[in-house]
C-alpha cells in the first residue's frame, strides 16, 4: 500500500511501476519486490495503449494506481512482444530485472518490431513496450492454422525455435483420397519433421507469405518471432486462430477456390485443408461440402464442359463448349469435376425420367430440326435435354369441344397452354415445352388460385402434378435423398391425365377417321384407345339433327357409330285419296366396306332421310288409306328393306339400312281419324260374333270326338290284353323245349367226355411203350459203341506193341546169344513178359534198368542209343563199336 506522508509504495514481487521525472521527462521502472520513493520531481505514471496509435503515459493521482502486473505467460502460452529491446544479450531477455530500478531510452528500443516469447514466463514491460498473451494452439487432426510472415529475417533465423509438437502415428498430410494438390507433399515433409520437434522450413518466407500448419502433422504449435497466426471471423463476431478443415464423409465432396480462380474438388472420406491460397466454396445455406448426385437409369444431368479434358469413364475427348447428359447408367454416383458446369433450369440439377403409363404417350421435339416424335408408353420417358424437349400440344377450342364434347376441364387446360404458346419463344413458335408449363403454375400463388376460376385452377393443379422434382439434394450420413413430387409412402400416384399425348377413347360401335399433314387417312373402329400424333387430327362429320331431319341444326362429331345405329325421322306421306298420314320412323344404320368411304358423305343422316322419304311418298301415293292404314309397316318394310328384306345399301359411302322401325302413324285429320276410327270398330264387333260361333262349333265337334276316341281305348285295350296271354302261353312252352334241349346236350356232352378219356389213355399207354423200346434201343446203341471202342483200342495197343519188338529186332539176336546165364534168361522173360510190355513201358528202358549193374549193362545202353537213333530218320546211324 501507498504511504501519503512519504510517498513511498511497496511493489510486491510480479508486479512493477513506472515513474516520470517531470524535469527530464524520463522514465523510471521499478520491478518488484521493491520499494517506491517518490521524490518531488518524480510523478508515477501508467501507459495506455489505445487501439489505434502508439499509445501514451497518463500521470496517477495515487501511487498506488500505477502499480502494474508483470506479464505472466504459463506453460503452453505464448506472449507477442511489441517494441522489444535492441540488444538480444540483455540479461533475462532484455526486460527488466526484479528488484532494481532501471531506465531505458526510446532509441534502446526496437520500435515497431515484435517478438513472440514462448512461455513459462513472467517479465515486466520497459516504458513504451506492451504485449498480448496468446494460448498456444492445440490442434486436432481436422483442425489447422494460417501462418503468415511478417519479417522474413526474423523468421528464417527463429524457425527452429518454434514449438512444435508432431501429430500422432496415424495423422498423415495426405488425404484418404490419395489427392496431392500443390504443397501436399511439403505438408507430408513437414508432418515428419514435426515428430521431432521442428517442421520444414518453406521455401517462400518473403514478408506476406502464408503457409498451412495441419493439425494432422502437428498438435501443438507456437510460432517463432518473424510469424504470426492469421485469426477468422467467427460466426458470434469474434476472432478465432484455429480453423477447421473439412471432413468428408463418403459420397461428399467439397470446393475450394484460389486466388486465381482455379478450382479444386477433392472427395470423401477425407480431411481437407485448404491451401494457404485457397478458400471453400459456401453453398446457399452456407453449408462448405456437398453430397454426390445419386443417379440411376431414368435419372441425369446436363452438364456443359468449361475446358477441355478427356473423360476416362466415357472414353471420349470433350472440347471447350460441349454439352452431353449424363444418365445413371454411365454414372451411378456423379461427383462434379473442374471442367464441368451442371446446366440447371429453374434451380433443378437432376433430371428424372418421366413415366408414360400403358395406352399412353408423349412428344418430344429435337431441338436440331424441329422433328416432333411419340413415344408409347409403357416406357419410362428420359430425354437428353441437349437435344430433346417434351412438349405438349395445344387444342383449339373446336377440337377440344369436338374430341372431349362437355370435358369443362380438358377445354380450360388447354386455354391455359393456348395462352403460353403465344409467349413461347420464336424457335419453338406456337409449341409448349414441359419446364414451361410447370414454371407456369409454379408462378400461380395459393392465393391467385383461389380467386381464379375453377376451370383455371384445375389447370393449374394438373400442371403442377405433371410436375416431377429435380432437383439434389444432400443428406446426412449415407443416407441418400430420392427427389420425386409423385411419391408417397409406399405406394405410387401417377396423375398423367392432360400432359401426355392426346388420347382418344373410341367406344364400343364407334369408328374416327385420323387424317395427318401429308393426307393420310386411317380409320380406328372402337373398341380401342388412341394416341394421335403431332401433326394428326380427327376428320368431322356434320350431321343433321331433329325431326324430320334437316340442316337448320347440325350437329358436328369426328365419332361415327358403324354399328347398331339409330335415326329417327319424321315422314309426312299422301295416300292416293288424298289423305296425308305423318309416319314416325326409326333407320337401324350400319356401314361395312371400305372404311375410308364412310366419311365420303359429311352427313350421311339427312342423305338417308331424304333418299328414304322420297321412295315411302311415291310408294303411298299408289296406295288408298283404308289399305295403307290397315298394314302400313308391310308396305314401308318392302319399300325401305326391299321384298326380299336384305336393307337398303348405299355405295356412296358404305352405308346400308339394315331395319326399320315404325314407332307411329298419325293421321292429321281428325274427321277421317274418326271415320277410320268408326269402321275398326264395327269390323271388330263382326269380328267378335264370328269368334264365338266358331267357339262353340268347335266345342261340339271336340266332344264327339272324345267319346269316339274313349271307345277305339277301350277296344284296343282287350285286343291288347288277348295278345299278351297268347304270348306268355308261348314263352312258359318255348322254356320247357329249352330245357329238353339242354339236358340232351348235357348227355352228348358227357358221352363226349368218356370218349376223350379213354383216348386219353390209350395215348399214355402208347407214348409209355414208346419211351420204354427207345430206352432200350438207346442202351444197346451204346454197349455197341463202347465194344467198338475197346476193340478198336486192343488193336491199337496190339499195333504198337508190335512196333516196338519190330524197332529192336535188329541186335536181339546177338545180345541172346552173349547171354551166359539161365538166370538173365530168366529175369528177360520176367521182363519182357506180355503183361509187363501192354503195360505201356519201353522194352529198350526194360531191359537197360534189368541189365544195369551187370555184364549186359553197357551191351543195353548201346541197344538204347541204337534204338534212339532209329527214332530219327533225318540223322545219319552212326556204327556200334
Amino acid at each position: 500500500m501507498a504511504d501519503a506522508k512519504r510517498n513511498e509504495v511497496i511493489v510486491p514481487m510480479g508486479n512493477y511501476l513506472y515513474s516520470q521525472d517531470s524535469a527530464s521527462g524520463r522514465i523510471k521502472t521499478h520491478v518488484g519486490p521493491i520499494m517506491v520513493s517518490i521524490t518531488g520531481t518524480d510523478s508515477p505514471v501508467r501507459y495506455m495503449k489505445d487501439d489505434v496509435g502508439p499509445g501514451k503515459f497518463v500521470t496517477c493521482e495515487d501511487l498506488a494506481d500505477a502499480i502494474c502486473s508483470s506479464y505472466v505467460v504459463p506453460e503452453g502460452f505464448y506472449v507477442v512482444l511489441m517494441n522489444p529491446t535492441k540488444d538480444p544479450k540483455a540479461p533475462n531477455e532484455g526486460h527488466p530485472q526484479e528488484g532494481t530500478v532501471s531506465g531505458t531510452a526510446p532509441e534502446a528500443l526496437s520500435i515497431g518490431h515484435k517478438v513472440v516469447i514462448p512461455g513459462p514466463t513472467m517479465f515486466a514491460l520497459w516504458p513504451g513496450q506492451h504485449a498480448k498473451i496468446v494460448r498456444g494452439h492445440s490442434l486436432r487432426s481436422n483442425e489447422y492454422l494460417l501462418g503468415r510472415v511478417y519479417n522474413e529475417q526474423e523468421a528464417r533465423n527463429n524457425w527452429s525455435k518454434a514449438t512444435v509438437a508432431a501429430a500422432s502415428a496415424g495423422a498423415s498430410g495426405k488425404d484418404l483420397q490419395g489427392d496431392d494438390p500443390a504443397g501436399a507433399k511439403d505438408a507430408d515433409a513437414s508432418a515428419k519433421k514435426g515428430r521431432k520437434g521442428t517442421l520444414d522450413k518453406p521455401e517462400d518466407l518473403t514478408v506476406g507469405s502464408l503457409f498451412i500448419i495441419r493439425g494432422t502433422d502437428v498438435s501443438f504449435y507456437i510460432p517463432p518471432t518473424g510469424v504470426s497466426i492469421v485469426p477468422e471471423d467467427t460466426e458470434d463476431g469474434g476472432k478465432s486462430y484455429i480453423r477447421n478443415a473439412v471432413s468428408l464423409e463418403q459420397l461428399e465432396y467439397c470446393i475450394l477456390v484460389d486466388e486465381k480462380g482455379t478450382k479444386r474438388i477433392p472427395r470423401g472420406p477425407a480431411v481437407i485443408f485448404p491451401l494457404p491460397t485457397e478458400t471453400f466454396v459456401r453453398g446457399k445455406d452456407g453449408e462448405l461440402k456437398y453430397r454426390a448426385i445419386e443417379l440411376n437409369s431414368i435419372q441425369g444431368i446436363h452438364i456443359k464442359v468449361v475446358r477441355a479434358y478427356h473423360d476416362s469413364l466415357l472414353d471420349r475427348e470433350f472440347k471447350e463448349g460441349d454439352e452431353f447428359f449424363l444418365t445413371g447408367k454411365d454414372c451411378p454416383i456423379y461427383f462434379p469435376r473442374e471442367e464441368h458446369a451442371i446446366v440447371r433450369y429453374d434451380g433443378n440439377t437432376k433430371y428424372f425420367g418421366v413415366a408414360i403409363p400403358a395406352g399412353e404417350a408423349r412428344y418430344v421435339m429435337e431441338r436440331d430440326t424441329g422433328e416432333i416424335k411419340t413415344v408409347h408408353g409403357p416406357a419410362m420417358l428420359l430425354p437428353d435435354p441437349v437435344h430433346q424437349v417434351i412438349i405438349r400440344r395445344v387444342l383449339s377450342l373446336r377440337e377440344c369441344q369436338l374430341w372431349y364434347p362437355g370435358n369443362q376441364e380438358a377445354l380450360a387446360y388447354n386455354q391455359a397452354l393456348g395462352e403460353l404458346a403465344k409467349k413461347a419463344p420464336t424457335t419453338r413458335a406456337g409449341v409448349v415445352s414441359e419446364g414451361e408449363a410447370i414454371r407456369a403454375s409454379a408462378r400461380m400463388t395459393k392465393s391467385a388460385l383461389l380467386s381464379a376460376e375453377p376451370q383455371v385452377m384445375y389447370s393449374s393443379s394438373a400442371l403442377m402434378r405433371s410436375m416431377v422434382a429435380t432437383d439434389s439434394t444432400s443428406a446426412a450420413g449415407d443416407e441418400i435423398a430420392r427427389s420425386s413430387s409423385y411419391t408417397s409412402p409406399r405406394t405410387l400416384t401417377l396423375s398423367t391425365k392432360f400432359e401426355g399425348v392426346p388420347r382418344i377413347a373410341v367406344w364400343t360401335g364407334f369408328a374416327v377417321l385420323v387424317v395427318d399433314s401429308k393426307g393420310n387417312r386411317r380409320v380406328e373402329v372402337g373398341p380401342k384407345t388412341i394416341l394421335l400424333e403431332y401433326d394428326e387430327t380427327l376428320e368431322i362429320l356434320t350431321l343433321s339433327t331433329g325431326r324430320p331431319k334437316t340442316t337448320d341444326k347440325l350437329l358436328e362429331t369426328p365419332y361415327l357409330r358403324v354399328t347398331g345405329n339409330k335415326v329417327s325421322d319424321l315422314v309426312d306421306v299422301e295416300t292416293s285419296d288424298h289423305v296425308h298420314v305423318q309416319l314416325k320412323l326409326s333407320y337401324h344404320i350400319n356401314f361395312d366396306g371400305d372404311a375410308v368411304r364412310w366419311w365420303d358423305i359429311q352427313n350421311y343422316v339427312k342423305h338417308a332421310c331424304d333418299h328414304m322419304r322420297s321412295a315411302l311418298k311415291a310408294e303411298v301415293r299408289r296406295q288408298g288409306i283404308e289399305r295403307f292404314y290397315a298394314s302400313p309397316i308391310d308396305l314401308i318394310r318392302e319399300v325401305i328393306l326391299g321384298k326380299e328384306g336384305h336393307g337398303c345399301s348405299f355405295k356412296e359411302n358404305g352405308m346400308k339400312i339394315g331395319d326399320v322401325e315404325l314407332m307411329q302413324v298419325e293421321i292429321p285429320d281428325g274427321t277421317i281419324r274418326a271415320l277410320i276410327a268408326k269402321t275398326q270398330q264395327e269390323a271388330v264387333q263382326r269380328s267378335l260374333m264370328l269368334s264365338d260361333a266358331r267357339s262353340r262349333l268347335t266345342a261340339t265337334r271336340e266332344t264327339a270326338n272324345l267319346k269316339i276316341t274313349e271307345v277305339q281305348i277301350n277296344s284296343t285295350v282287350e285286343v291288347e290284353s288277348r295278345k299278351l296271354e297268347i304270348e306268355t302261353m308261348g314263352a312258359k312252352l318255348a322254356s320247357d323245349l329249352a330245357k329238353i334241349a339242354n339236358g340232351l346236350k348235357v348227355a352228348a356232352q358227357e358221352l363226349e367226355l368218356l370218349e376223350a378219356q379213354e383216348q386219353k389213355t390209350d395215348a399214355t399207354f402208347e407214348a409209355d411203350a414208346a419211351r420204354k423200346r427207345a430206352a432200350v434201343s438207346d442202351q444197346f446203341e451204346r454197349l455197341r459203341r463202347e465194344q467198338e471202342l475197346a476193340l478198336t483200342r486192343l488193336k491199337a495197343e496190339a499195333e504198337a506193341i508190335s512196333a516196338k519188338f519190330s524197332s529192336i529186332k535188329d541186335g536181339m539176336s546177338e545180345a541172346l546169344l552173349a547171354l551166359g546165364s539161365q538166370e538173365a534168361m530168366v529175369k528177360i522173360a520176367e521182363a519182357t513178359s506180355v503183361q509187363r510190355l501192354v503195360g505201356g513201358d519201353d522194352v529198350v528202358d526194360v531191359l537197360k534198368k534189368l541189365f544195369a549193374g551187370t555184364g549186359l549193362g553197357d551191351t543195353m545202353k548201346l541197344l538204347a542209343a541204337r534204338s534212339s537213333a532209329a527214332g530219327k530218320p533225318d540223322k545219319e546211324d552212326k556204327p556200334v563199336v
